[in-house]
C-alpha cells in the first residue's frame, strides 16, 4: 500500500514512498495545505482564492487555481491504480481523501491533546509526548508560503508549539526536574514575555530550587513587563502565586515526588604532579584571593608556552578542592588542530561535566547560557579554564556566584577581563629549580655536587619542561657525574645542546605557541633569536629584514602579548634564554611579508648584526 508522508512544520515537502514529491511554488503549497487542514472535507474555490489573495485576487485567480489542482494531481499521480491520490472535484470547490496520508502537523497536535490529557494524571508521560511533538518541527510552518491563509495557520501552529513547550516544562517541574527546567522557561519567556503562565511556572520552579528570594524578583519582573507593554496588573494566577511564596505555603512543596537530588559531581581535574615543585607564592596568592569574599572570583594565570601555567592551575585546583564541594571540573577549550572552541560548545561541554544529561542541555546558546547561570547558582563549584585563547571566548561562562570561581589559564593578555585579578607565572627560582632536580635524579647526587648542579639548574632559565628534561636525561645515566655533564653541557654546539634542554615532548607547548603565529610573527620570532645581544633594537631589525619599523615594532608587541618575546626599553625586546634557543631551530622557510616586499634574510638561520 502506497504511504503518502507530508511535512508542514517547516518548508512544504511531501514523499510517497519515500521519493520526494514536487508541490510547486509556495502559492500552489499553500493550495496543498488547505486541502490537508480540510481533513478530507470540500473547500470551495471562492474560499482558496480568498486564502491566497485576500480582497484583491487577480482577475485570473480562478483559471491559477484550477492550473494548481492540475499539478498537484499530477504530482501525487491521480489516475495511477493503487498508487496515485486523487484530488476530487465536488460541487464548486476541491477535496483531498486522507486515505494513506501521514501530516506532521496532525500527529503533532494529536500528541500534543494526548499530552493535556495525561498532565493531571501523569507527568512523565505528559513531558514525554510533548517532546516527541517538538521533535517534529523542521522550522517555521509552511516556510515561504504567503497570503492571509497561511499566515493565519503559523499563528495557530506556533502558539499551539508554545502551549507544548509550555506543559512539557510544567510536566518537568511537577516530575521533580525544575532546576533543570529553569534554563527552558526563561528562554520560552524571552520569546513570550506576556504569557503570565510562563511566569507563574518559573515562580514555582524557584521556589522548589530553594530560591524564594528570586521567585519574587521573577514576580516583580512579571508585572514590570504587563504594565509597560499592556498597561495592567498581574492577573489573580500571579498574585495568588507571589502569595503563597511570600507565606511558604506548603502546597507549593512536592510531597509525592520529591526532587531527586543531583550527585555533586565529581573531581574532573587531571592528576597532580607528584613531584611537583615551587611556585609557593603564586599557590598562596590564587588561595588567599578565592579565600576573601569581595575578592574576584576569577584569577587568570598568564606566561609564556611551557613554563608551567596548567601544572600551577592543576595543582590549585587540587588544594582548593574542599572548598569547593560540588564538584571541580577541567576544561581545555583549545581543541584539536589548536582551534579553539566556541563559546557554545564550552557551555556545552561544561553542563555535561557538572551532571546535566544530554537531554537536558537546552538546543540554543542563549538558553545554554542561563542554564550555566541557575546550575552554578546553587552550588560551590571551581572551574579550571585552560588554553583560553580571548575573552570573547569565555565571557558568559564565567559567571561567578559567591560560591563558585575560576581560574582561566592563557598565555595571552586578555585584555576586556573585568572582574578577575591576573597572576604572572614566571620561571622558577633557583632553589625551586634545584628542589626539581633533587626529585628527579636523587637529593645525594645534588649535594654531592652541589655547584655543578646549580650551574647545570641556571642553564634551563627557570623553565620547568627543561629542567625536566635536563633531570630526565640525567637520570638515565645514573653513572654522569655532574661537573663532567656540565663540562659537557658548554662545549657542545647549540643544536645538541637545544636536544638536551628541549626534547620533543617538552618542546610541544613551544611548538603550539609558533604554529599559531602568522607567517609575519614567525619571521620576525625567528629572525630576533638570531641576535646575539640581551636586547633587540627594533630598528636595526627592521633594516635587516627591509620592513617598516613601526610594522616590526607591531609584530613584536603581538609576540610581547604572547609571552614569546618580553619587552624592555622603549624599541627593544629581549628572549628568555630556552625559548631563543627553540627560534634558532624552528625551520625557517621563506616567509611573504606585508605589502608584497620580500625581507631580505630569507629566513632565520641568517644571523642579524651582532651587538
Amino acid at each position: 500500500m502506497t504511504e503518502f508522508r507530508i511535512q508542514l512544520l517547516g518548508p512544504v515537502r511531501a514523499w510517497r514512498d519515500g521519493a520526494a514529491i514536487d508541490v510547486g511554488s509556495p502559492q500552489q503549497q499553500a493550495v496543498l495545505a488547505m486541502l490537508l487542514l480540510a481533513r478530507g472535507e470540500q473547500i470551495s474555490t471562492a474560499s482558496v482564492i480568498d486564502a491566497l489573495w485576500g480582497e484583491s485576487p487577480p482577475r485570473s485567480a480562478m483559471g491559477v487555481v484550477r492550473t494548481y489542482i492540475s499539478r498537484l494531481r499530477h504530482s501525487f499521480g491521480a489516475g495511477e491504480p493503487d498508487r496515485g491520490l486523487d484530488i476530487e472535484f465536488a460541487g464548486d470547490g476541491y477535496a483531498l481523501p486522507r486515505t494513506d496520508l501521514v501530516v506532521d502537523l496532525d500527529v503533532f497536535e494529536q500528541r500534543v491533546k494526548s499530552a493535556v490529557a495525561a498532565a493531571a494524571q501523569d507527568a512523565e508521560r505528559a513531558r514525554s509526548l510533548c517532546r516527541s511533538a517538538l521533535e517534529l518541527w523542521r522550522g517555521t510552518p509552511l516556510a515561504g508560503v504567503t497570503g492571509p491563509y497561511a499566515d493565519a495557520v503559523r499563528f495557530r501552529t506556533i502558539e499551539l508549539r508554545v502551549d507544548a513547550a509550555e506543559i512539557e516544562l510544567a510536566a518537568q517541574v511537577e516530575g521533580g526536574g525544575h532546576l533543570g527546567a529553569i534554563a527552558g522557561i526563561r528562554a520560552l519567556i524571552n520569546h513570550h514575555p506576556l504569557r503570565e503562565s510562563l511566569h507563574e511556572l518559573l515562580m514555582l520552579a524557584l521556589y522548589r530550587a530553594g530560591r524564594p528570594a528570586a521567585a519574587l524578583e521573577a514576580y516583580e519582573e512579571a508585572r514590570r513587563i504587563l504594565r509597560d507593554e499592556l498597561g495592567i496588573d498581574p492577573g489573580p494566577g500571579l498574585r495568588r502565586m507571589q502569595q503563597q511564596v511570600l507565606t511558604a505555603d506548603e502546597q507549593l512543596t512536592l510531597e509525592e515526588a520529591p526532587q531527586p537530588q543531583r550527585q555533586p559531581a565529581a573531581s574532573r581535574l587531571p592528576a597532580d604532579l607528584s613531584d611537583f615543585t615551587g611556585r609557593a607564592g603564586l599557590l598562596d596568592a590564587v588561595r588567599t584571593q578565592f579565600a576573601q569574599l569581595d575578592a574576584p572570583r576569577v584569577a587568570t594565570l598568564r606566561g609564556m608556552p611551557g613554563i608551567g601555567k596548567t601544572s600551577l592551575a592543576v595543582r590549585a585546583g587540587h588544594l582548593l578542592a574542599p572548598s569547593f564541594p560540588d564538584g571541580q571540573i577541567y576544561l581545555n577549550v583549545t581543541g584539536p588542530g589548536d582551534i579553539s572552541m566556541p563559546e557554545h560548545a564550552i557551555l556545552t561541554a561544561l553542563l555535561r561535566s557538572a551532571g546535566l544529561a544530554a537531554e537536558e542541555i537546552p538546543a540554543d546558546s542563549g538558553s545554554r547560557a542561563w542554564a550555566w547561570r541557575e546550575l552554578l547558582a546553587n552550588r560551590e563549584m571551581l572551574i579550571v579554564l585552560d588554553e583560553v585563547a580571548s575573552v570573547d571566548q569565555v565571557r558568559t561562562v564565567l559567571v561567578a556566584p559567591p560560591g563558585c570561581a575560576f581560574i582561566v589559564v592563557s598565555r595571552n593578555t586578555l585584555i576586556g577581563l573585568s572582574g578577575a585579578r591576573c597572576h604572572e607565572v614566571v620561571g622558577l627560582t633557583s632553589d625551586e629549580a634545584l628542589a626539581l632536580l633533587e626529585t628527579l635524579i636523587g637529593a645525594a647526587r645534588v649535594s654531592a655536587e652541589r655547584q655543578a648542579a646549580e650551574a647545570l639548574v641556571a642553564r634551563c632559565a627557570g623553565h620547568p619542561l627543561a629542567v625536566r628534561a635536563l633531570g630526565a636525561r640525567l637520570a638515565a645515566r645514573p653513572d654522569w657525574g655532574l661537573e663532567p655533564a656540565l663540562r659537557h653541557f658548554r662545549q657542545v654546539a647549540e643544536p645538541r645542546m637545544r636536544d638536551a634542554l628541549l626534547s620533543d615532548a617538552n618542546s610541544i607547548p613551544l611548538e603550539r605557541a609558533y604554529r599559531r603565529l602568522s607567517p609575519e610573527q614567525a619571521l620576525v620570532f625567528r629572525s630576533g633569536a638570531e641576535f646575539e645581544g640581551p636586547w633587540i633594537p627594533v630598528d636595526a631589525a627592521a633594516g635587516e629584514l627591509g620592513m617598516p619599523e613601526n610594522t616590526v615594532h607591531a609584530l613584536f608587541e603581538s609576540l610581547a602579548d604572547v609571552h614569546l618575546v618580553r619587552p624592555g626599553k622603549w624599541g627593544s625586546y629581549g628572549y628568555d634564554p630556552v625559548i631563543k634557543l627553540f627560534a634558532r631551530g624552528v625551520d625557517g622557510s621563506p616567509v611573504a611579508v606585508p605589502g608584497g616586499m620580500r625581507p631580505r634574510i630569507p629566513c632565520a638561520r641568517q644571523p642579524l648584526p651582532r651587538s
